[in-house]
């Protein structure tokens, strides 16, 4: 019989502990608030464990909650875990929110976060994502890593660290018996590809030619690409570089160490060229943005990807250029092309798809840059004949094509990849694949309210219909 009644636990008002019995403890804190607690001694090792608050617990409940403590510890189990099963194991994806809540703090910038999202979102949510984690074995595990082993090498080896990770962390939480058997099914699968050498780089001798054809147009990225060269800097240091860190009169640039990979401050002495881009950059200088280099989305750093701006796609013949034409309505493609010169007929032909595509009935707005095949008498011809009016881009707005810009990042992050495709066929093939069967039906877009282009279109014309 315990030593506590219903009415003491609730007339119990001074601080401090009140016994029941058998371990068991009313608590009672200076601000009032009163809570159960159970502490049990085995092996000289004396532990306790909080029951829950008395507001919500009563003495019966808290009586038996102490028992079932009791017993485990007898029986050598941990109440923790015990208590963790009966509340229930979280689900692989559960598990993955948990994980991700602990390291992002750890993490040095949120593209690492997004990454680890999309992954598991791509490749092992649709096997294990509603299995709970005490369930996942290891040929489970090898199933989702079989698809893309030899398909796409270095994201498998992604996908299968950042399993074992999330069930790591269920063993160290309790939720599984054993650690997930990581390096057996690395064995069970086949060898991988060895990397054929280095991701594909231009020649420090063709770089003196490259130059002038960058300069051709002027944008942050090509302001930035060229930047780049005359220092050596990494990516992130460019993209990220802010005003206050150049000493235009000493000719320095110091990059503090929380933006440096070895985490140690770095000086740059810039030439001439250098000090010319930072002269320029503080003229186009957007308002209240510190960025040297700022993205499309005006006070915040460029994509990582923005410094190689894709108007054309490496193959084993040479370029092959593409030309898109983009809704800005829904973002879809509606009009694309690829030649392996950049002439008028490459634009056009991707404009005549637009129109074939859309059959615009009223005048239509169509804005391009400033290259030379968006001035030809071609192309003037074509806008005219279709009832077409033409915008172009004005010297040194770095935002107003934005839309297009996007796309190409997207194209190559998601798809090209660095590739160099065997031939100007076999890149085409890829291009029709990402634009028709990924990215227009199936790719989602915050823009669109996470819905694809085409979904998006669709559920507009049927509100239309409706109304």
């Amino acid at each position: 019989m315990g030593k506590l009644s219903a009415t003491a636990v609730k007339a119990a008002s001074r601080p401090g502990k009140l016994g029941d019995g058998d371990g068991l403890y009313l608590v009672v804190k200076s601000s009032g608030t009163k809570s159960w607690m159970v502490r049990v001694q085995k092996n000289g090792n004396r532990r306790d464990f909080g029951l829950g608050g008395a507001s919500k617990i009563s003495l019966a409940v808290a009586r038996e909650r102490a028992r079932e403590v009791r017993t485990w510890v007898e029986l050598g189990l941990d109440p923790l875990f015990e208590r963790r099963k009966a509340e229930g194991i979280p689900t692989f994806r559960e598990a993955t929110a948990k994980v991700l809540a602990q390291h992002r703090s750890t993490w040095r910038n949120e593209k690492h976060e997004q990454q680890w999202i999309r992954t598991l979102e791509a490749y092992a949510f649709p096997h294990l994502g509603n299995v709970q984690v005490n369930d996942i074995t290891g040929p489970m595990i090898r199933n989702v890593l079989a698809e893309i082993w030899l398909a796409k090498p270095e994201t498998a080896r992604r996908v299968r660290q950042r399993i074992g990770t999330v069930l790591d962390w269920a063993y160290a939480s309790g939720y599984r018996d054993s650690e997930a058997p990581m390096r057996a099914i690395s064995k069970g699968l086949p060898r991988q590809p060895k990397k054929e050498g280095h991701f594909a780089a231009m020649a420090y001798a063709k770089v003196p030619d490259f130059i002038p054809r960058l300069r051709e147009r002027e944008s942050y990225s090509r302001l930035a690409l060229e930047f780049a060269i005359l220092t050596a800097a990494r990516s992130g240091e460019v993209r990220h570089a802010v005003f206050e860190e150049f000493d235009l009169r000493e000719k320095l640039w110091t990059i503090p160490k929380e933006r440096m990979k070895a985490n140690r401050e770095h000086v740059v002495p810039l030439c001439d060229r250098a000090i010319l881009i930072i002269e320029r950059c503080m003229e186009l200088r957007v308002r209240n943005c510190e960025l040297v280099f700022p993205g499309m989305r005006g006070r915040k750093a460029m994509s990582d990807m923005t410094l190689t701006d894709i108007t054309y796609i490496r193959t084993q013949e040479g370029f092959a250029y593409l030309a898109v034409v983009i809704d800005l309505y829904s973002r879809r493609v509606v009009g694309w092309s690829m030649q392996n010169r950049q002439t008028t007929d490459l634009v056009l032909q991707a404009l005549l798809m637009a129109v074939w595509r859309r059959k615009p009935k009223g005048k239509v707005l169509i804005h391009s840059d400033q290259g030379s095949q968006f001035t030809s008498i071609d192309w003037a011809s074509f806008l005219k004949a279709h009832n077409l009016e033409h915008s172009m881009s004005r010297r040194g707005n770095c935002h107003d094509n934005a839309v297009v810009e996007s796309f190409f990042n997207l194209l190559k992050r998601e798809r090209v990849r660095r590739r160099t495709y065997r031939s100007r066929d076999e890149a085409r093939q890829d291009v029709f694949d990402y634009i028709e069967m990924f990215y227009n039906p199936i790719r989602k877009h915050v823009r669109n309210g996470m819905l694809s282009p085409v979904e998006f279109e669709r559920q507009q014309m049927m509100s239309t219909e409706g109304v």
